[in-house]
C-alpha cells in the first residue's frame, strides 16, 4: 500500500497550485540514471511499483503532494500517472535524473505550461540546478519559442526562486556581466563550426539578398551569446535542451539538424533518444514519434 502523504508547502498562482517542496537529493543518486527493474507490462500498476515511483522519484522532486493537485491527487488516475511517469519513464537508462529534470523544464518552458512549469522549476532547484543555470535556459528558449515565451517562462521561474528564498536561506542569483566581448562574432563562428561543421551553423542555407548580414547577426546571437557568452550549462546539455524544445513543439526538421549537432560533439545516442522520449510526456506522443523517426534517419542505431 502506498505510503501516507503529509502536507507539502504549496503556493497558489491563479487557479493553479504548485509544490514549493524544498529538499535535497543525494548527489550521487541524481548523477546517474534511476533504472527500475519493474515493468508495467509484467506487473501492471502494482502497489509495489507505485511505492517505488513515489519514494524514489516523485516525493524527492515535489514532496508528498498529489501529482494531479489537491483535488485529484489521490484518485486512481493520479496513482497510475505516478507509476507510468516516475516509475517507468523516469526509471529508464540513458539520462541521469538531474539531466532529465532539465529536459522537462526545457519542454515546459517552450510550451509555456504555466500549470506545471513552476513546480518543475522548483524541482530542478532540488535536483541541483542553480537559479542562474535555469535563467540561462530561459534565455535559450527565446531562440526556439520566441521572446514572449522566454519572458513568460523566466517570470514564472523567478517567482519560484523568490518564494524559495522566503522559506530558506538561499542567496539571490547574480546577473550576468553586461559587458560584451569585441570578438563575439569570431567566437560565435567557432561555436557554430564546432556544432555544425561550418561557421554559419544551422543558418548556412538561409537564402538572403547579397549584402544582407542577417545570417551573421543570428550566428552572433545564438552561437555567440546564447551558447558562448552564457556558459553555465555545458554545451552538450544545451544541445539536448534544444532537441527537447523542438520535439515538444513538433519542430522535427530543426530537431533533426540539432540531432546531427549532438552526434558531432560527442553526445550519446541514448541521451538523444531519452531526451525525445521524455519530451513525449510534455509535448505529446505524436511529436515525439516523428522526432524518434528523425533520430533513426539522422543517427541509425547500427552506427553507434
Amino acid at each position: 500500500m502506498a505510503v501516507e502523504k503529509p502536507q507539502t508547502q504549496l503556493v497558489g498562482q491563479g487557479h493553479n497550485v504548485h509544490s514549493l517542496y524544498i529538499g535535497d537529493f543525494d548527489p550521487e543518486f541524481v548523477s546517474k540514471p534511476h533504472v527500475t527493474q519493474r515493468r508495467m507490462h509484467q506487473e501492471g500498476f502494482s502497489e509495489q511499483f507505485l511505492d517505488e515511483a513515489l519514494e524514489k522519484v516523485q516525493y524527492p522532486l515535489f514532496g508528498r503532494w498529489g501529482l494531479i493537485g489537491e483535488k485529484g491527487g489521490n484518485d486512481v488516475y493520479a496513482e497510475r500517472c505516478s507509476v507510468y511517469i516516475f516509475g517507468q519513464y523516469y526509471g529508464r537508462d540513458g539520462l541521469d535524473l538531474k539531466m532529465r529534470g532539465l529536459m522537462v523544464v526545457s519542454a515546459l518552458a517552450v510550451l509555456m505550461r504555466e500549470n506545471v512549469l513552476p513546480t518543475w522549476a522548483n524541482a530542478c532547484r532540488n535536483l541541483g540546478w542553480s537559479e542562474d543555470q535555469l535563467k540561462e535556459l530561459g534565455a535559450l528558449v527565446s531562440h526556439i519559442g520566441g521572446f514572449p515565451v522566454s519572458r513568460g517562462s523566466l517570470m514564472m521561474m523567478d517567482e519560484v526562486f523568490e518564494r524559495r528564498r522566503g522559506l530558506v536561506d538561499e542567496q539571490a542569483s547574480s546577473s550576468p556581466q553586461p559587458s560584451t566581448r569585441e570578438d563575439i562574432y569570431t567566437v560565435a563562428c567557432e561555436m557554430a563550426n564546432r556544432l555544425f561543421g561550418n561557421p554559419d551553423g544551422d543558418f548556412d542555407d538561409l537564402e538572403l539578398p547579397p549584402g544582407d548580414d542577417f545570417r551573421k547577426e543570428m550566428v552572433t546571437w545564438v552561437f555567440g551569446y546564447l551558447f558562448s557568452e552564457r556558459n553555465l550549462i555545458p554545451v552538450e546539455t544545451k544541445v539536448l535542451t534544444v532537441i527537447a524544445m523542438c520535439t515538444a513543439l513538433g519542430r522535427t526538421w530543426m530537431a533533426q539538424r540539432w540531432i546531427s549537432a549532438a552526434r558531432r560533439i560527442g553526445c550519446q545516442r541514448i541521451q538523444v533518444q531519452e531526451t525525445i522520449i521524455t519530451a513525449a510526456l510534455y509535448g505529446g506522443w505524436p511529436s515525439a514519434r516523428v522526432a524518434l523517426a528523425a533520430l533513426a534517419t539522422e543517427w541509425p542505431m547500427d552506427t553507434e
